[in-house]
């Protein structure tokens, strides 16, 4: 029985709890926890907190599948067409 939340399979949230083989981020390849915020990438692999906040703006771009800012800017209504 786990000493931090009284079961024998702990939950997520627990810091015992075992993290699934997938949550492995790809880029340093450190476990992520049960509970651990991440970043999906969008081809099935995931990126733990600290590698998603040292990320430039292009990075970021790549994994929202989002070919620039202007195309971004777009879909949330926020370029205008000069007449």
């Amino acid at each position: 029985m786990c000493s931090e939340c009284d079961f024998y399979v702990c939950p997520d949230g627990c810091p015992n709890a075992v993290a699934d083989k997938n949550d492995e981020c790809e880029l340093c390849g450190s476990l992520i926890a049960n509970g651990e915020e991440y970043a999906e990438d969008g081809e099935e692999g995931v990126i733990c907190e600290h590698c998603a906040n040292q990320m430039d703006i292009d990075d970021v771009l790549r994994i929202c599948e989002v070919a620039s800012v202007m195309e971004l800017l777009g879909d949330m209504g926020r370029t205008r067409h000069a007449i």
